[in-house]
């Protein structure tokens, strides 16, 4: 999945891509932007969106979190909502969604990208490739090193 870097409000390109959401299963009707940030911990977006979540801030755990530049209010999502995120025309569980005031750009953390997707990033693109699980070797199937003069002479030669 790759997508283009978009120009912010002040005409800058940023690793900015559009994302849809779902809540407890149910595709909600807007979509937005996220600044690909690999420095957050978290998917943030700004507080307004709670409602369109169907959220009451007064249903958010609200926490405060020392940031670049100071400290600030974070209202996560309950551990048993099920939010996802949508990238390309992929689907992934988000393990937890953070709002705050005046959130400009919404963020795509960590979270979100390392456990699922490897990321590529260029001077103009971001791409998203699912993560490929390396299998282990069962202990069955392991080779052992054989010393060479053990291995027969034609082998060796």
């Amino acid at each position: 999945m790759k997508f283009p870097w978009l120009r912010n409000r002040r005409g800058v390109l940023w690793p900015e891509i559009p994302v849809g959401f779902k809540r407890n299963g149910r595709i909600l009707p807007f979509n937005t932007t996220v600044l690909v940030d690999t420095g957050a911990d978290s998917t943030v977006l700004d507080l307004l969106y709670a409602a369109s979540f169907g959220l009451k801030v007064s249903e958010l755990e609200k926490e405060r979190y020392t940031v670049v530049g100071g400290a600030v209010f974070l209202y996560s999502t309950k551990p048993h909502e099920l939010i996802e995120i949508q990238i390309g025309r992929s689907w992934l569980v988000l393990p937890t969604l953070k709002f705050t005031e005046n959130q400009e750009p919404n963020l795509l953390g960590r979270d979100a990208i390392f456990p699922r997707l490897e990321m590529r990033m260029a001077a103009a693109e971001v791409e998203f490739l699912h993560a490929t699980r390396k299998k282990r070797p069962s202990p069955k199937s392991r080779t052992r090193a054989v010393a060479p003069s053990r291995l027969p002479a034609s082998v060796r030669d």
